[in-house]
């Protein structure tokens, strides 16, 4: 489910005028070593002003098959954007990393996209072993089924 806010006219410029969210609790799974899209991870937000911030919030709970690097990555548009590095945020290597239960992965980003057009940001997750879960724990099952989100909001520049 995806939704859209926006301020009226009169609205004070320094709060966030324009706010897309879109959250789920269908299960996703993939066994790709390549980053791949995850299902209802994707809002499109387009910014007022080319001086506009894009704060980007997003957390989901996960799970694998078996022990394995799992890695999550946030895009705009087609580009990745660098959260940190290879062994930070970036990377979904918490506590869960084995083949019992699952993990949370959480994190926000300002992102300074100098645009006016519209802009997809996007989570890609890979796996290295095993069935990365998105929204479940390690089994996949629907039971066990937990809510995701992507929000994004525009702060005026």
């Amino acid at each position: 489910m995806t939704t859209v806010i926006r301020a009226s006219d009169n609205w004070d410029s320094s709060i966030p005028s324009n706010v897309v969210h879109s959250s789920s609790t269908t299960p996703f799974a993939t066994t790709s070593s390549t980053p791949v899209d995850v299902s209802n991870f994707s809002v499109t937000i387009t910014p007022s002003s080319v001086n506009s911030k894009i704060l980007i919030f997003v957390s989901f709970r996960y799970g694998n098959t078996t022990s394995a690097a799992n890695k999550s990555l946030l895009f705009r548009n087609q580009t990745e954007i660098d959260i940190g590095g290879e062994y930070n945020l970036s990377n979904i290597r918490a506590a869960m990393n084995n083949s019992q239960g699952f993990g949370q992965s959480s994190f926000s980003y300002l992102d300074s996209p100098s645009s006016t057009s519209s802009l997809t940001y996007k989570l890609q997750v890979s796996c290295s072993a095993g069935t990365l879960y998105i929204n479940t724990r390690n089994n996949g099952a629907n039971d066990a089924a937990h809510i995701g989100s992507i929000t994004v909001m525009e702060i005026a520049g």
